[in-house]
């Protein structure tokens, strides 16, 4: 990408994040306390406001005072999520769906986004009608401009009107702002705020709803990601959202009998010969890690016992105190605390949305584990003893009494239950489920309708219009001009073509977001001398890759339906985004389900008559919880958590690039590769372009593996059952993992041997099977081809375990590689995708010629002629062009890497190691690394940023 458009794209993300969301905070704060509210629940409570937000989310109520303000909007700009972090509905059925229901809940407006905090200004405070105006068009301009934007960038074109556009509006409302936007705009691109602020901004809803969740693997790990994305704040709203959905995700079953039979006996661990016989009185708490080992407390001997749950003991671990409970933080930290004089027994502990919890003086203490602070107190009538956390309630007892207490986030109550006794610890099940299951069954009916039917209707539509109109593919339809230039100008504002101007139109909000342009269209090579859509052309999509969202904005805007059939598509669009891409309860109630439903079918029947018993099929189901949680994950819209994400960690701007690497890996398409793999390069690894031919690295430090291979050589070639030509070395491959491990193939031991960088060897691998070539799948998995095999073996290189043997049969040679997290090999003369979950050949890219050596880059799959062709030139496919390159070199190329700036180093067989340019067009010789003796393979780390070149007998590694 174009450093000038991510730096137009910082600047423009700092005026958002530092001018414009405090400025709106502070004009809310203003608001209403001008108007004698002493808090913001104070205002929201109002009746005028709530009335006013209740319809901005509620269509068709009428309520029971106030009639004559109700409305019925056509959108709900008041999305799910906005609504419930901003109201919580009052205890008991309630007869009618009316704002009535609701009680605001304690925010502040430091806790509102820009578009939610935007929404309440322009519709509930007392603005003249030239600050309404500028709230408006910078909420509109952050969304158009940010909130989809995948690329980090911002083109020049759109970049002088947007600024000129921010700078009146945010000047309408603050005159003092001037020199603060005149410093932003002056800033330097600093890559990595540039990166935190990407993660808050942008909307990543779209690339969400691609991933395939039918494997159980895609699915846990998306489960993983909800996890991270609704735990990172500890709010009595965002609780509310968020703990409920955890145990559903993960352990979709049905509520037990109370006092039924469910478990039975596993093991009994006999601890008396290491705490001798008194159980009771020696071990005071216990708690079983993630990876199920046990940590006891033994306060009588001021240590931890680590135990397996099989009883044999692990370690333990001296206490400077006496443990008097024990909590898991994460899957390898507990947090103790001690027993200090005047706390007795009482003293617990637990966790609730990565926080601690312990009981003080008639009060419970929330903790920050991480900078220690108490961040929430919450007072209770008695000394809380017992503590246990679990969804949004932490429940305790008291030791004078048999009753049960519990705290609630989502009221805000303590609650009691009385007990045959008193207790004394507790614990959550797998089904401790705080949502009505009606609501989720109804949320079930609804996403179903729309994944099952809605969105193949839709697609249906588009394919059968266009081709309706002589249209051979999509492609040629969305290169239609009247097509494009209607499209282009639902992308861009402001813009006057060269032609057709007559049909130019500026719209007030751009409904084509910015993911959505560029999964359509790409911009033509060269520069360009204006702003038009003369510069675009469409890429080669099909109606299937597109989602319901995108599919009916072109049905909608570019098709030749009736009248009643372009309503029907609007509707069904906007209901999509107003009941499941925002809906993080994964429920719908009662009040929303019956008219939304009524008109789902009306609007569905109009498009297709015959939909009617698919309709009632779906609605006759029963709730499959598996199915439900998966449909989710297609339909929900988490970029309002993802804003919340504190970025200005290390270990949190990690784990949000890693969410990102996956969320944007999971889709195998041409178009999501165009989009994807340049943002994952830029995102962790933005640096400047080398020089070619420049020194880059310096030797860290030289492996000799004689000691290991032997010098096999001549044995290596004599008794190797298929030798290949051009194979010359004893380690036949090398890759170097995320964690910094070196695994290498040794085929005539037939094992893989695993080094650190450090030249220790840490363990080795029997292969049944020379293994010839190797390659990394994830952090600890790696896949290996074998010599005179046709088949492809994946192993855990942490456990030491072969987890799956993929059988090939079209496989030609040993090279592998991967390519958005699919395995590539080599076919005869083709290069052959495999889907490494299901074993199954998803693609098959035909070559001219023999490919070999393959390398995954990007977009691009590298490869040579087979080594005696003596060919000198270098292959290249590229998805992005759907078509295969080459460039000449000086000699024939034996291996090849990918550096940080996505330039390559290419080994040649005379010996050179020449530095390719990220385009391929040009090269320069490295002289530094001239090989001497002969280079036979070159691996470098896009983690660990080290080097790492293969010689016969020994590796050098640089950094």
């Amino acid at each position: 990408m174009d450093k000038e458009d991510k730096r137009r794209y910082f600047v423009v993300g700092s005026v958002y994040l530092e001018v414009v969301t405090p400025l709106f905070q502070q004009k809310l704060d203003e608001n209403y306390k001008s108007l004698n509210f002493k808090c913001l629940k104070d205002f929201l409570d109002n009746t005028a406001v709530l009335h006013t937000l209740f319809h901005l989310r509620h269509r068709n109520a009428w309520c029971c005072t106030d009639k004559a303000n109700c409305r019925s909007h056509g959108a709900l700009p008041l999305n799910h999520h906005q609504w419930k972090q901003l109201y919580a509905e009052n205890p008991g059925p309630g007869i009618h769906n009316c704002f009535c229901k609701y009680t605001a809940k304690s925010v502040e407006p430091e806790d509102l986004d820009v578009s939610l905090c935007g929404l309440i200004l322009f519709n509930c405070c007392n603005l003249g009608p030239l600050d309404q105006e500028a709230v408006s068009i910078l909420r509109r301009n952050k969304n158009d401009y940010l909130s989809h934007n995948t690329t980090c960038g911002i083109t020049k074109d759109e970049y002088g009107p947007l600024m000129d556009e921010l700078k009146t509006n945010i000047l309408q409302l603050d005159q003092t702002k001037e020199d603060e936007l005149i410093r932003i705009q002056k800033r330097p691109l600093d890559d990595a705020l540039c990166n935190k602020y990407m993660t808050t901004l942008l909307n990543i809803h779209e690339i969400l709803e691609k991933i395939d969740t039918n494997t159980t693997k895609t699915l846990h790990c998306v489960q993983q990601i909800w996890q991270h994305l609704t735990t990172q704040s500890l709010t009595k709203q965002g609780l509310e959202e968020k703990t409920g959905k955890q145990g559903n995700h993960k352990h979709p079953i049905k509520p037990y009998k109370l006092g039924q039979s469910i478990f039975i006996v596993h093991h009994q661990t006999d601890l008396s010969s290491v705490i001798g016989g008194d159980w009771s009185s020696k071990v005071s708490d216990i708690v079983m890690m993630d990876d199920g080992r046990l940590v006891i407390c033994l306060p009588d001997q001021s240590r931890l016992l680590i135990s397996n749950t099989d009883g044999s003991q692990v370690d333990s671990i001296p206490v400077q105190d006496t443990p008097c409970s024990v909590t898991a933080v994460n899957n390898s930290t507990v947090a103790v605390p001690l027993l200090y004089n005047g706390c007795g027994g009482r003293i617990g502990i637990t966790t609730i949305n990565n926080k601690l919890v312990v009981g003080g003086e008639n009060r419970l203490l929330i903790i920050d584990h991480q900078t220690g602070e108490v961040v929430q107190t919450i007072q209770a009538d008695c000394d809380p003893a017992r503590l246990h956390g679990s969804g949004d309630r932490i429940f305790y007892s008291d030791i004078n009494n048999n009753n049960l207490y519990w705290y609630s986030y989502t009221d805000d109550r303590h609650h009691t239950r009385t007990l045959p006794s008193r207790p004394t610890s507790m614990t959550s099940l797998q089904d401790g489920s705080l949502m009505d299951k009606e609501d989720k069954k109804r949320y079930f009916v609804v996403g179903s309708v729309y994944l099952e039917v809605v969105t193949p209707l839709f697609q249906q539509k588009l394919d059968e219009n266009y081709r309706s109109l002589n249209f051979v593919c999509l492609k040629d339809f969305l290169d239609n001009t009247a097509v494009l230039h209607t499209l282009f100008h639902l992308r861009h504002r402001n813009a006057r073509c060269c032609t057709d101007k007559t049909n130019c139109r500026s719209h007030g909000a751009l409904p084509l977001n910015h993911h959505q342009w560029k999964q359509l269209y790409a911009e033509n090579p060269g520069p360009g001398i204006h702003n038009c859509f003369c510069k675009y052309t469409a890429k080669s999509v099909k109606p299937e890759d597109l989602d319901l969202s995108l599919c009916g904005l072109i049905l909608f805007n570019c098709c030749n339906l009736g009248p009643l059939e372009l309503e029907a598509v609007s509707i069904l669009r906007r209901n999509k985004n107003d009941y499941l891409s925002h809906n993080t309860t994964c429920g719908i109630t009662k009040d929303e389900y019956g008219p939304l439903m009524d008109e789902l079918k009306t609007n569905i029947l109009q498009l297709d008559q015959t939909k009617e018993d698919e309709l009632i099929r779906i609605q006759n189901r029963p709730l499959d919880d598996a199915l439900c949680n998966k449909y989710m994950t297609t339909l929900l819209d988490i970029h309002e958590i993802l804003e919340k994400i504190d970025t200005h960690t290390t270990e949190t701007l990690c784990c949000v690039q890693q969410i990102w690497h996956h969320l944007t890996t999971q889709i195998f398409t041409k178009e999501s590769l165009e989009e994807n793999t340049d943002t994952q390069d830029t995102h962790i690894y933005s640096i400047k372009p080398y020089k070619l031919g420049q020194s880059i690295f310096t030797l860290h430090r030289n492996i000799d593996l004689t000691s290991v291979v032997g010098n096999a050589l001549t044995s290596f070639i004599t008794h190797c059952l298929k030798p290949v030509v051009g194979y010359y070395s004893v380690v036949t491959d090398m890759v170097m993992m995320d964690d910094g491990r070196l695994v290498m193939c040794l085929p005539l031991q037939k094992r893989l041997l695993i080094y650190n960088t450090y030249g220790s060897q840490v363990d080795s691998l029997h292969v049944r099977g020379g293994p010839s070539k190797v390659i990394a799948v994830n952090n600890s998995t790696v896949a290996v081809t074998l010599y005179g095999s046709k088949c492809i073996e994946i192993y855990d290189m942490n456990n030491k375990l072969k987890l799956k043997l993929i059988a090939v049969p079209e496989i030609m040679w040993n090279g592998i590689t991967t390519i958005n997290n699919k395995l590539v090999v080599n076919g005869h003369k083709s290069l052959l995708m495999i889907d490494y979950h299901t074993g199954e050949v998803v693609q098959t890219i035909q070559t001219d010629r023999q490919p070999y050596r393959l390398h995954g880059s990007g977009d691009r799959l590298f490869y040579c002629d087979i080594d005696y062709n003596d060919n000198k030139k270098l292959y290249w496919y590229s998805y992005t062009h759907d078509r295969h390159h080459t460039l000449t070199l000086p000699s024939p190329h034996r291996s090849m890497t990918t550096l940080q700036d996505g330039s390559l180093y290419v080994v040649c067989k005379d010996g050179s190691v020449q530095h390719v340019s990220s385009d391929c067009k040009q090269y320069k010789p490295v002289t530094t690394l001239q090989s001497t003796p002969v280079v036979e393979g070159i691996h470098y780390s896009l983690v660990q940023r080290k080097l790492v070149i293969r010689h016969t007998h020994f590796v050098t590694v640089f950094k």
